[in-house]
């Protein structure tokens, strides 16, 4: 009996596999098969991940002389619409950029859509499926491991990122932006930023807690509840801003020239994600690997005193 069940339980997960897996292939010939004259460069759904690769796209398109198809979530049509080397786009809804992936982690799918993609080629700008097939070089950060192992680009390589050249206050006098917040690392105790608020406080220093919804602010400091557009233009005019390892940022790494103080707190990919490599010049981004403990947020707050001094 018991060998009877496990026939029967093992026909149901091998007929629901073969339909998922003619389902997915439906799903991408329908919907990408009037493309196969393109390079198809397909973005994860996350923020942080088309920071990677976008700009590489630009100069990809110059060497190759092929026409770019990029496939992404809606929400981040404006962000990706800020960098070149793009022919047409495939934007749709979270949900719809979720499907997809679905349909892309099966291996027949993506073999169908190499096959496919005739006189361009299928980019995924994808990490985990990237590192099966090029071992992560751990001496690289990602900007160069996708631009080397992606593209295919030299690595005398060096992208451009549209900097934001206009900025938003949130008040005329001096402020600093905390970003505790991340889906992508360890939860923070917010107390842990109390000491670093109260001294920016007495350095004459206005503190906002970027966070949304049920998330609460940092005892002593305003709640900043906004877009990442908006925050990205307040970030332009910040003192500087201390922020957990997430798209939030490679966004402000990548887009500004703000000072940032990045706190990796178990972040997977540590020091491979460095975000100082955005920049040519990265004496202005500080970057913490450990956990956030009183001796990171004591050396933040001795960055200030410093600076307070100079001034």
């Amino acid at each position: 009996m018991e060998n009877k069940d496990n026939i029967i339980t093992k026909c149901r997960h091998w007929l629901a596999n073969a339909i998922s897996k003619t389902y997915n292939l439906f799903y991408v010939r329908c919907t990408f098969f009037k493309y196969r004259a393109y390079t198809i460069i397909w973005l994860y759904p996350h923020i942080g991940d088309l920071f990677y690769g976008l700009p590489c796209a630009e100069e990809y398109k110059r060497v190759t002389n092929h026409k770019t198809l990029l496939i992404g979530n809606v929400k981040y049509e404006k962000m990706y619409r800020r960098f070149g080397g793009i022919d047409k786009y495939h934007l749709v809804k979270e949900k719809s950029v979720w499907r997809f992936l679905g349909a892309h982690n099966c291996s027949c799918v993506r073999k169908y859509l190499r096959k496919m993609v005739k006189l361009g080629r299928y980019i995924p700008n994808d990490i985990d499926l990237i590192s099966s097939e090029h071992p992560i070089d751990r001496s690289r950060p990602l900007q160069e491991y996708t631009q080397l192992y992606v593209y295919g680009l030299p690595n005398d390589f060096h992208p451009n990122y549209p900097l934001t050249n206009e900025g938003k206050k949130l008040s005329d006098n001096k402020y600093v932006i905390i970003a505790p917040y991340a889906q992508t690392v360890k939860k923070v105790d917010l107390n842990l930023f109390e000491p670093l608020v109260n001294s920016l406080n007495g350095l004459g220093y206005e503190v906002y807690t970027n966070a949304h919804g049920s998330e609460k602010e940092i005892k002593g400091t305003k709640r900043l509840d906004c877009s990442l557009d908006d925050l990205e233009h307040y970030a332009v005019n910040a003192d500087g801003v201390v922020t957990l390892r997430s798209g939030v940022s490679d966004l402000l790494g990548a887009l500004t020239k703000t000072t940032l103080f990045v706190l990796f707190n178990g972040y997977a990919l540590g020091k491979n994600a460095s975000v100082a490599a955005y920049r040519k010049n990265s004496d202005n981004v500080y970057e913490y690997y450990e956990d956030v403990n009183k001796e990171i947020i004591d050396d933040i707050v001795k960055h200030f005193n410093n600076r307070s001094v100079k001034d």
